[in-house]
């Protein structure tokens, strides 16, 4: 019987794959965690585009 159960975050941000985008693309795990725990407060989730703009709000500026 197949694991029907939704990975967690820890899981999908541990996987090879998903770290080789996420260094490509200059996003670490803590971007990650700051746009989930932003979309966890506000109780509703925003369409795709709005989420690209929160992580973009989200990454710390150098």
């Amino acid at each position: 019987m197949l694991d029907e159960r939704e990975p967690t975050l820890d899981e999908i941000l541990s996987e090879p794959i998903i770290r080789q985008v996420m260094k490509a693309d200059g996003v670490v795990s803590a971007d990650i965690r700051r746009l989930y725990r932003s979309l966890e407060s506000d109780g509703e989730s925003p369409p795709a585009f709005m989420c690209a703009q929160l992580l973009e709000a989200c990454r710390p500026q150098v």
